[in-house]
């Protein structure tokens, strides 16, 4: 067990610049506003965009997986993400838009490889590395909303500084991926991929009950990172307190997502612990939607902690409920494509709740109605046995 963890550290690298790029935008998008001009509508297309890629990576899998075994396909990744993330700092607006789907595309095939590579190279292990490195993307995420405005703040490089922690760290990555994984035999393109995800999973309810769960999960997640640093403003709390609480929250939610997913892979039955995250969601999410002061950080610290344990544990469903590696990346893409899609509409419905009612409390009771939605799909995703599906 403890070689299988430690044997995790080349994708835990790679997690940490997995949600820093996207999540980092929510806290500056006010001083984007200002810079750009940007509007409500522009705000929540700009975090939406890489969520949109990921979505539509999914139909692009098959030939990726062309390129090579897993490792060959991660580590290309890793270096388009570092290039990107540099181009997107120096090429003003429309960079800022047109590397950001370069961004998405990167970090989309991080997304549907990382349960594959964890499936291939550790059995007794998938609990705690998927936790692991879902809590290395929530804990660096954290940090990096943390920081963003004060850095912004120091110099008239403003969002441009706060990129360039981010930059270093994914240059780091690039470098240790293509040192290690440099030469790997490119194996051949495996024909079944196409047919195990294009028909039997397609026909399948527990599939689809795995991918509408990832998809709540998905849609909770982005939109509340676009909209509680401006929501938390509302309720009494400075730009820069708003970015240090969403922080806190988050750091403490990554950190009890470790240890949730060992914990699921010991159950065969995960429906009554998917029932427990969707009622502390509603809960917490409720309370929120209705207090301000300090107390909305405590509600917002029980709202990230359900979020960030039910992150792992969709993925992780996608390894304990399928048989092999192959099947493991068909309901990855599957699950990935559509929860992402799903994604891509929070933040932008979120928005026009808000033009339309012109209160932020009502919008958040649509986080309270996904976090329904979620119970229900994790009631079925949740059952005993693994996916079976026939050619």
């Amino acid at each position: 067990m403890k070689n299988d963890v430690k044997a995790g550290w080349p994708i835990y690298l790679a997690a940490i610049n997995m949600r820093v790029p996207i999540i980092i935008i929510g806290p500056l998008l006010p001083i984007l506003k200002v810079e750009f001009g940007l509007s409500t509508y522009a705000q929540s297309l700009l975090t939406s965009i890489p969520v949109i890629c990921f979505s539509l990576m999914a139909l692009m899998m098959h030939r990726i997986n062309r390129l090579g075994d897993t490792n060959r396909v991660l580590t290309i990744s890793v270096v388009i993400l570092f290039a990107s993330l540099l181009l997107r700092t120096l090429t003003g607006l429309s960079g800022l838009f047109i590397f950001s789907i370069l961004v998405g595309i990167s970090i989309a095939i991080l997304n549907f490889m990382l349960p594959v590579w964890v499936k291939e190279n550790s059995q007794a292990g998938s609990g705690y590395i998927t936790g692991i490195y879902a809590a290395i993307m929530g804990t660096c995420g954290s940090l990096a909303v943390a920081g963003a405005v004060p850095l912004a703040e120091l110099s008239s490089f403003t969002w441009r500084l706060s990129m360039l922690p981010a930059i270093v760290v994914a240059g780091l990555v690039a470098t240790i991926w293509l040192n290690r994984f440099r030469g790997q035999r490119v194996h051949a393109a495996r024909s079944q991929e196409r047919s195990i995800f294009f028909h039997p999973l397609l026909r399948n309810p527990s599939a689809w009950a795995i991918a509408l769960y990832f998809g709540c999960q998905s849609m909770m997640f982005y939109a509340t990172a676009t909209w509680v640093p401006t929501i938390l403003l509302t309720k009494g709390f400075t730009l820069s307190e708003a970015g240090v609480g969403l922080a806190t929250a988050t750091f403490i939610g990554s950190i009890v997502g470790i240890f949730i997913p060992h914990f699921a892979t010991s159950r065969s039955d995960l429906r009554p612990s998917l029932l427990a995250i969707s009622a502390l969601n509603i809960a917490s999410f409720t309370a929120l939607a209705l207090d301000s002061g300090p107390r909305a950080i405590i509600w917002l610290i029980l709202g990230n902690i359900g979020l960030f344990i039910s992150f792992p544990i969709s993925l992780l469903l996608c390894v304990l409920k399928s048989s092999t590696a192959e099947q493991t990346k068909s309901l990855s893409i599957m699950s990935q494509s559509l929860g992402y899609f799903m994604a891509a509409l929070a933040p932008p419905m979120l928005g026009i709740i808000f033009d339309i009612t012109l209160n932020w409390n009502v919008s958040f009771f649509f986080i309270v109605f996904l976090s329904i939605v979620q119970g229900i799909t994790g009631f079925f995703a949740g059952k005993s046995g693994k996916i079976v599906t026939s050619a």
